[in-house]
């Protein structure tokens, strides 16, 4: 609008656009390769795993731009930026995941080899979660990014407020949370690593994550913490029992 208000349809649209670009992540394991993450910590490697999925959304946003000969080359200064937003957003991203998913300021100083089994997973699925919301995240970038190229002021207020600009947008209108689907991810495992593992989960479904677990071991999910809303059996590619 003229008085620089956001008109509320433009709201809807731009969480619609957000949601859409979550990314449905299927998990068939606990990470395996701790051997080579030990140069990064838990918190570390979560972030960074978020960040390289970006930047691959990024690098598929601007070769669809120049197919569409739409794109125009950012200044270093507008490089910078978006790289700073990306970073502090991620970072954000990924304490959010690991304290949702329980795990430890200990744990998240720790490489990921000294992880227990449950903690283990639980790295894992804050791992997924960071791929999940990637597309979303590359969104919120690259429209700060436009946002900013405007923006006059000297350079240390630039660094001030776009800080507190990918802050703000954050806690208005969020980053949706992420789709998983644990594929036969616990079936492997004793009863107890789920249920270490279940206050993780049922955190992350209570701030708004979809999680859809296929097993083997409906008892895993069904038992006296209830990890699951709904039990849907299959047999033969038909369902037998809907609840």
């Amino acid at each position: 609008t003229e008085d620089g208000s956001t008109d509320g349809n433009d709201e809807i649209q731009q969480q619609q656009q957000c949601y859409r670009a979550v990314q449905p992540v299927i998990l068939q394991g606990k990470p395996d390769d701790f051997n080579n993450n030990n140069a990064l910590s838990v918190l570390e490697h979560i972030a960074k795993i978020g960040l390289d999925t970006v930047n691959l959304c990024i690098k598929e946003q601007q070769k669809r731009a120049v197919e569409g000969m739409t794109m125009t080359i950012p200044t270093e200064k507008e490089t910078t930026a978006k790289h700073n937003h990306l970073l502090l957003l991620q970072k954000i991203l990924a304490e959010d995941f690991a304290s949702l998913l329980t795990l430890t300021k200990e744990q998240c100083s720790q490489p990921p080899s000294e992880l227990s089994p449950s903690g283990q997973y639980l790295f894992g699925i804050a791992c997924a979660c960071m791929i999940s919301v990637a597309p979303s995240v590359t969104i919120y970038i690259l429209q700060n990014t436009i946002m900013n190229e405007n923006d006059d002021d000297d350079d240390s207020n630039n660094n001030n407020n776009n800080n507190d600009c990918i802050i703000t947008t954050i806690k208005k209108n969020g980053i949706p949370y992420p789709i998983l689907l644990l594929d036969e991810l616990f079936d492997t495992e004793s009863s107890s690593t789920v249920e270490l593992c279940g206050e993780g989960i049922s955190n992350l479904i209570r701030a708004g994550g979809v999680v859809i677990s296929a097993t083997h071991r409906p008892g895993y999910f069904g038992g006296s913490g209830k990890l699951a809303c709904r039990t849907v059996t299959l047999s033969g590619g038909k369902v037998l029992v809907g609840g």
